[in-house]
């Protein structure tokens, strides 16, 4: 076996919170090394096995100076090692390097007894140091900086509850977007919601499958909004793909139905003499730009 840098700037571990860490990255195809690169980004010490011949990503797609540039992502802070697997001698290296004691103490000490479920917590657990924390919108609530007048619109939008009686317009979206990371408590599930989508022919159970209560029927749990141009589709069936659409759904879109958020209900730009179908927002609303 040959260990040498993976012919990337930047192959050595990172600093990050999984300094001390060591992962086996023996995958060829996209998601296994998307995911093995961004343990690496996050500190661990990647190792990347690849056949003596190379892996098949350093040609993969264009290049420069002779450089695959998908290669230079996917292997950046990692360490790669050349074993030939068709032989037993090279099987042999790799299962003692998968079952290297040093692994097993930290996930047993971190988890537990290793098993399917174990490993997925730990899969959770590293998905959930994913969120961004420094953004714009960070910095301004941190007092480092002022929004300027286009953005002080946009916040205001946001935190406005609509009442037309006192000619306040607003997006509504504070009243159920409260929290960085919303989730609802046992006793209230405050972090669940009925936003509209359907009405009570198409509602589906949503809640009412755990608590088995028809109050809570077309209630689902209401996202975070970090990184949300970048999560989409959108909706608990994914049934919009565009942010565009998603304002369609509020600004025009609402189904009444028996469980609808009453946040949504007493919401409106205009004074309605019937339920509203949406907010409803203007276009400089919108589009603030």
């Amino acid at each position: 076996m040959t260990i040498h840098d993976s012919d990337n700037e930047s192959s050595q571990p990172a600093p990050g919170p999984l300094n001390g860490i060591r992962v086996l990255d023996v995958s060829t195809v996209y998601a296994a090394p998307i995911t093995a690169m961004l343990l690496g980004d996050y500190g661990a010490d990647v190792l990347k096995i690849e056949h003596p011949r190379g892996d098949p990503a350093r040609t993969h797609g264009h290049s420069k100076d002779g450089h695959g540039l998908w290669w230079k992502v996917i292997a950046r802070n990692k360490r790669a090692a050349t074993l030939n697997l068709s032989h037993p001698a090279g099987r042999e290296i790799l299962e003692q390097l998968a079952a290297d004691a040093e692994y097993r103490k930290l996930f047993e000490t971190a988890y537990g007894e290793i098993s399917s479920a174990a490993i997925t917590r730990a899969l959770a657990s590293f998905e959930r140091t994913l969120v961004s924390s420094n953004s714009h919108y960070d910095q301004f609530l941190r007092g480092e900086l002022t929004l300027d007048p286009q953005e002080e619109l946009g916040r205001k939008l946001f935190m406005a509850h609509p009442d037309v009686k006192v000619s306040l317009r607003g997006a509504n979206c504070i009243d159920c977007h409260s929290q960085f990371l919303t989730g609802g408590s046992s006793a209230r599930y405050d972090g669940f919601s009925n936003n509209g989508l359907d009405d009570d022919a198409h509602l589906q159970p949503g809640l009412q499958t755990v608590t088995g209560k028809p109050a809570h029927r077309g209630l689902f749990k209401v996202p975070s909004l970090r990184n949300i141009a970048l999560t989409g589709p959108y909706m608990h069936d994914g049934r919009f793909n565009t942010l565009e659409q998603v304002l369609d759904h509020y600004d025009s879109g609402i189904k009444n139905s028996s469980t609808l958020s009453a946040v949504i209900v007493q919401a409106d730009n205009q004074a309605a003499l019937e339920l509203i179908g949406g907010l409803p927002l203007s276009e400089r609303s919108r589009d603030p730009s």
